[in-house]
């Protein structure tokens, strides 16, 4: 497969148990996400914006997954005021497809 599509590569799993989302943190706590590219939480942090944007919920367990991921994306790049786009557009759906 030529894409650099994690999705297509089937490296991203459809739904992350507890484990591995703190493990994810974890690795947001160990190495340095102020970097602009950093060989190991550049690649991270695609993975999890993929997941974000590619993954359809269709169960509980994966909103509550994005909700997540979301928020440590957050916390994790808001010192260097990157822009994630994956982020805006999945809370954008997510409003858009509550009832009235």
């Amino acid at each position: 497969n030529n894409n650099n599509n994690f999705i297509d590569d089937n490296i991203i799993p459809t739904v992350w148990n507890c484990s591995e989302l703190f493990l994810l943190k974890l690795f947001f706590n160990l190495y340095p996400t102020t970097d602009f590219q950093h060989i190991i939480s550049t690649p991270i942090l695609v993975m999890i914006c993929e997941f974000i944007e590619e993954i359809p919920i269709s169960v509980p367990q994966i909103l509550v997954s994005k909700l997540y991921l979301i928020s440590l994306v957050h916390f994790n790049i808001n010192e260097t005021k990157r822009f994630v786009p994956e982020v805006l557009v999945f809370l954008n759906s997510i409003l858009y497809s509550m009832p009235p």
